[in-house]
């Protein structure tokens, strides 16, 4: 998979797998943290929610990595404005296929 972030560097990205999900996303700097915690106090959210809100980066993916997929191998890479990660798939077992009888009534 590849995912256009133009101007972004490797510090500016986290790439992590939380469970089955590959999260793909934007840090955020720690002056954009205190403008949004200004934000969410002023408009009237606890110091709490305002805290985990404004820790929240800004999201470019968020994908269910199916089953058949080796999760401990994916990597990223980035060039040029360009994400790419790579999750390797799991050697495929044989297919079996079972016949199954049509009944005509």
């Amino acid at each position: 998979m590849w995912f256009e972030v133009p101007g972004l560097s490797k510090e500016d990205l986290v790439v992590e797998l939380d469970e089955d999900v590959l999260v793909i996303r934007k840090m955020k700097t720690k002056a954009e943290i205190e403008a949004a915690r200004a934000d969410a106090i002023a408009s009237g959210i606890s110091k709490d929610a305002a805290g985990a809100a404004a820790h929240d980066g800004d999201m470019y993916a968020r994908l269910l990595v199916p089953a058949g997929y080796n999760k401990e191998t994916i990597k990223a890479e980035l060039a040029s404005g360009v994400l790419k990660v790579h999750i390797r798939k799991v050697m495929e077992c044989a297919r079996r296929r079972i016949n199954v009888n049509i009944d005509v009534k």
